[in-house]
């Protein structure tokens, strides 16, 4: 891109697509959090049933383990997405 003419438009398209993008992790973020207990207890009512077969117990647990893994990563995301515009903010008033 040339320096000089319509470089603030790029960093400002720029900031307008990563706070989207934010967003859009935001919801997707708070989605899985509402649903999250749910599923989990589920998942641990299945886990602890005698019923249930040794192989849906293991199923069941790495379940367990895939949605904690998916709400760290979501949370890490989200951080990182905060730190990144907080970045930008401040470099854009100095």
């Amino acid at each position: 891109m040339k320096k000089g003419h319509g470089g603030k438009f790029g960093q400002k398209k720029e900031a307008a697509i990563a706070a989207l993008l934010s967003e859009k992790n935001h919801a997707e973020a708070a989605r899985v959090q509402q649903n999250t207990p749910a599923a989990g207890a589920i998942l641990l009512k299945l886990m602890v049933d005698a019923a249930t077969p040794a192989s849906g117990k293991i199923r069941t647990a790495l379940g367990i383990f895939a949605l904690s893994r998916e709400a760290l990563d979501l949370d890490i995301e989200t951080r990182v997405s905060a730190l990144e515009r907080a970045k930008e903010e401040q470099k854009n008033k100095g």
